[in-house]
């Protein structure tokens, strides 16, 4: 079948590739003059199994209200904040009760599970070599902080997490570049957590698909997708649209414009983040893997010879214009941690992005209301960790294909 996938960013690329391996005829359109260039340019790097990472899932607390303020306590608000953001909030909070919470990370764990033995199994036979380190290193800087963690270590415990908390001594061992001045009450380890760059591993599948004769369209808009008098994509600049018999949806916060005009009701919205990428100065006092600062929300971790710290997530906010005090914080985490271990001027990076997230926390993934319309978005902080997984699941819903695992709960966001 002729199948156009919208996106070239991991979910896009990752998309394309299982759709190829299925024996479809693959053009992959992006806005953009290049893969990779949006969320999945700069992202945390970290395929959290776990599922400790900032914004990960609602707040396991007692009350509806007490959800939504300690939801509400890690973004920043921003002058550009609609109704729909506060609405998508509420409804988030709606989710972190003990049972949905419970359901959700039961069905996310398998998404992540499917997804990197998915991914694994790629780099085998493609012979993909990119940049990965294991393990991820959780910071709690008071005695509260870890009670406040306990709820939800405990049904991480009963979904087959596996974790340790360990003392300060224990974590400086783990982690021996950080630094022995800065204070903190224990640490949680996940051995089982990954960081790699998703950005480098999107490139080299995208190699992988040049020679399979899969079309990019680079610098291709979509101005609409149209169903009558057949399923089409029309693109900017373009006076007749481009018929197909599968169109799949790969377009991170341009998702919900883009279902819009279709009358197609997708419960998320877009959350901006930053990311600063540091040429490493001294390779003993940079961080061995990933360290998760509970405090800030600030991830840290290594990339090769470079440090990423990711942090400072805002709702109602302009993806181009970057808040210096955002920056400096993050900054000033890095420094705190890891003294020394990073060049702050020289070939360093600072990158501004949106993500989708649903208000389940989930993605989705299936299809739409129109016929031959297939969505795999709204993955949020998720969406290096499940890209692979989510790809092989919607080219076998497309192929009908029997999926290797289960697929409801990924299509449930409204519809």
């Amino acid at each position: 079948m002729k199948i156009a996938v919208i996106g070239a960013g991991i979910s896009g690329i990752s998309s394309a590739f299982e759709l190829v391996a299925n024996g479809h005829d693959v053009t992959v359109f992006e806005k953009s003059n290049a893969a990779a260039e949006g969320a999945s340019f700069a992202t945390n790097g970290l395929m959290a199994s776990s599922l400790m990472q900032p914004l990960t899932l609602s707040a396991s607390e007692p009350s509806h209200w007490n959800r939504f303020l300690k939801n509400a306590k890690p973004l920043s608000v921003r002058s550009g904040m609609r109704w729909n953001d506060l609405q998508w909030l509420w409804q988030w909070s709606k989710y972190g009760n003990t049972e949905t919470l419970t359901a959700s990370i039961q069905n996310l764990r398998a998404l992540y599970a499917y997804s990197l033995e998915r991914m694994r199994s790629i780099a085998s036979h493609a012979n993909l070599d990119y940049e990965q380190s294991n393990g991820q290193l959780v910071i709690l800087r008071t005695a509260e902080d870890e009670n406040m963690l306990r709820p939800r270590l405990s049904l991480l415990k009963d979904c087959g997490v596996e974790f340790q908390i360990l003392s300060h001594e224990q974590c400086v061992k783990y982690e021996p570049a950080l630094s022995l001045s800065t204070e903190f009450h224990a640490g949680i380890h996940f051995p089982n957590d990954e960081v790699a760059n998703c950005r480098q591993f999107a490139m080299l599948l995208k190699a992988e698909l040049l020679q399979k004769n899969v079309d990019f369209q680079f610098n291709a808009k979509v101005k609409g997708i149209k169903t009558t008098p057949h399923l089409s994509i029309l693109l900017e600049g373009d006076n007749q649209a481009r018929p197909f018999d599968h169109i799949v949806l790969c377009a991170g916060s341009d998702t919900p414009m883009l279902l819009q005009a279709l009358q197609c009701d997708f419960a998320s919205t877009s959350i901006c983040n930053y990311t600063l990428t540091l040429p490493i100065r001294e390779t003993t006092l940079a961080p061995r893997s990933a360290v998760l600062d509970t405090k800030t929300n600030i991830t840290l971790h290594r990339l090769g010879q470079r440090i990423r710290v990711c942090g400072g997530y805002e709702l109602g906010a302009d993806v181009s214009k970057k808040h210096k005090k955002t920056m400096n914080h993050m900054y000033q985490v890095m420094e705190q941690f890891f003294p020394g271990a990073a060049m702050h001027q020289a070939g360093s990076q600072i990158f501004k992005s949106s993500q989708l997230i649903t208000a389940t926390g989930l993605p989705y993934i299936g299809a739409s209301r129109v016929a031959g319309l297939w969505i795999n978005a709204g993955h949020g902080v998720h969406g290096w960790g499940t890209a692979c997984g989510s790809a092989k699941l919607i080219a076998d819903l497309i192929t009908k294909k029997e999926p290797e695992i289960g697929a409801l709960a990924f299509q449930r966001l409204g519809y």
